[in-house]
This record gives C-alpha cells, sequence and structure tokens, in this order.
C-alpha cells in the first residue's frame, strides 16, 4: 500500500466511527463503536510503521 490508500483508509474508517457515534443516541449497540474504534487504532498504526520505514525524503 502507499500513503494515499493508507490516508484513505485512515479517513474513512473515521467517518465511520463518527456515524456510529452520532447513531448511538438512537440505541445503537456499543460494540459497534469499540469495533470500529478498533479499527481505526488498527488503520494509524499500520499508517505509522509505514511512515517509520519510509526515508525521509519520500515523507511529505
Amino acid at each position: 500500500m502507499d500513503e494515499k490508500t493508507l490516508l484513505n483508509n485512515i479517513t474513512n474508517i473515521r467517518e465511520k466511527l463518527e456515524n456510529l457515534i452520532k447513531a448511538s443516541e438512537q440505541n445503537l449497540v456499543s460494540q459497534d463503536i469499540i469495533e470500529a474504534g478498533n479499527e481505526f487504532n488498527e488503520a494509524l498504526n499500520i499508517y505509522n510503521r509505514f511512515i517509520n520505514r519510509t526515508p525521509n525524503e519520500q515523507k511529505g
């Protein structure tokens, strides 16, 4: 995966999480929010590993 794809994944998961939190006011099961939060954290971890192994001149 490239950086753009990883950032798009993070953005999509963040939006999903935001929508789940908004929907929670309508009796959404909190487990859905926990799972989306875990998915978001994993996407951030993957991105951080990608950035840490990418040479500095390719960052940015």
